[in-house]
């Protein structure tokens, strides 16, 4: 079994930024790997680039609203992940929604209160941005902002 363990507020921030600082001013001599390539670029090159596609269609026929919503949507998740360096790995993920084929519908952004709320308005959006830390046995560290999610995801969950 592998602790997690969550730092939340200014100890999160502070540790992120020392985090991040720790590995971009590295001195060369920590920079130099085999061959004088350096590791911390290998720890990208190597990294794990993921793109998800979700489509999601919501009709909504709501009393006292004389039109109903038809929402077609697309979210399209960018992740990227680098490969361990000293123990070390970094982690972004980007959310982009858009609407596809039918519109008609009230975002809650997009002005159209004509018709019922489904609320998936348009946009791009950071989800995760993480560093984490595995150097300590059967537990991992991670500073940033992360999903977290529990069990079944009833009570916890993104």
């Amino acid at each position: 079994m592998i602790n997690v363990i969550r730092l939340t507020g200014v100890v999160r921030a502070v540790a992120t930024a020392v985090a991040g600082a720790g590995l971009l001013l590295s001195s060369p001599a920590l920079l130099a790997g085999e061959g004088g390539s350096s590791s911390v670029a290998k720890a990208f090159t190597e990294g794990k680039t993921t793109v998800a596609f979700r489509y999601r269609y919501e009709y909504v026929d709501q009393d006292n609203i004389a039109k109903e919503a038809n929402a077609s949507t697309l979210r399209t998740r960018l992740t990227f992940k680098t490969a361990d360096y000293q123990d070390f790995s970094a982690l972004i993920e980007l959310d982009d929604l858009r609407p596809v084929f039918a519109d008609n519908f009230n975002d809650t952004r997009n002005g159209k209160t004509q018709y019922p709320v489904v609320a998936d308005p348009k946009g791009t959006e950071l989800n995760q941005m993480a560093i984490s830390y595995k150097g300590i046995a059967n537990t991992e560290i991670v500073a940033g902002r992360q999903r977290i999610t529990r069990e079944n995801h009833r009570f916890v969950g993104n």
